[in-house]
């Protein structure tokens, strides 16, 4: 078996949403879709601009849809264009898809009223918490959601320093491909949070308990704790910047 470091989740695009493969994905989604669930009365009724930031299968674009979110325009940023292609079932009136990095987003100052990332351990640094604060109307709201740091440490103990900050996927031909991942403690995640001037609304965990119509990840399952919190997601406010 043969090991490679991606940067990018354009060799997974292909299988990436295959539950019976990775079902540890299909579970996070869902969890990512609870907590979009509980915000989504935070939100205005009708929004003007919003933006998914990683989307692969957006769930901004789901949710739309089926009638759960409304916004007039929906951009979706995706580094890598197989994955955005996902997507491409939902389509609809002003949803539009670019190719753009998390951390060089190809969007306007102060343009976008709400932007969500779920899922957005791969880019969790603060040069893409600086590009959310730049995007975004003053007021405007943002929704971030990751792998929880319960799970991650415990799942990733005694690995390397490297590997610490790598999910790994193994592929149906027998590669194993490592992404970055950057999962943080609650305190520093709310530290990289508040050093972009947000201003955290709600935390919330969604623990295995809550996925239990779900076919579970026997990953989720570690230590064979059955209440681990899984996925953690921060609802945020983007501060005025001081003068």
């Amino acid at each position: 078996m043969t090991s490679e470091n991606l940067g990018t989740y354009e060799e997974l695009a292909e299988e990436y949403y295959d539950a019976s493969r990775h079902p540890t994905c299909a579970n996070f989604r869902q969890a990512s879709a609870i907590l979009l669930r509980k915000w989504s009365s935070h939100l205005p009724s009708k929004l003007g601009s919003s933006c998914e930031i990683g989307p692969g299968r957006s769930l901004l674009a789901e949710f739309r849809n089926l009638g759960k979110f409304s916004t007039r325009a929906l951009l979706l940023v995706d580094s890598s264009r197989s994955m955005l292609e996902h997507s491409r079932i939902y389509s609809g009136p002003g949803q539009r898809g670019v190719i753009g990095a998390a951390t060089a987003l190809p969007v306007k100052d102060d343009s976008i009223e709400f932007v969500a990332s779920f899922l957005g351990d791969p880019y969790n640094v603060p040069e893409f918490w600086r590009e959310v604060y730049r995007v975004l109307k003053v007021g405007g709201k943002f929704v971030f959601t990751t792998p929880s740091y319960e799970w991650a440490s415990a799942f990733r103990a005694g690995l390397s320093g490297e590997e610490q900050d790598s999910a790994e996927f193994l592929l149906s031909n027998g590669r194993k491909v490592l992404v970055p991942s950057f999962i943080l403690p609650e305190k520093k995640q709310r530290e990289l949070i508040t050093s972009a001037n947000f201003r955290v609304l709600d935390l919330a965990g969604v623990r295995t308990s809550d996925l239990s119509h779900e076919r579970l990840s026997p990953k989720l399952m570690v230590n064979h704790i059955k209440e681990l919190v899984v996925v953690t997601g921060y609802l945020c406010e983007k501060r005025r910047a001081a003068k």
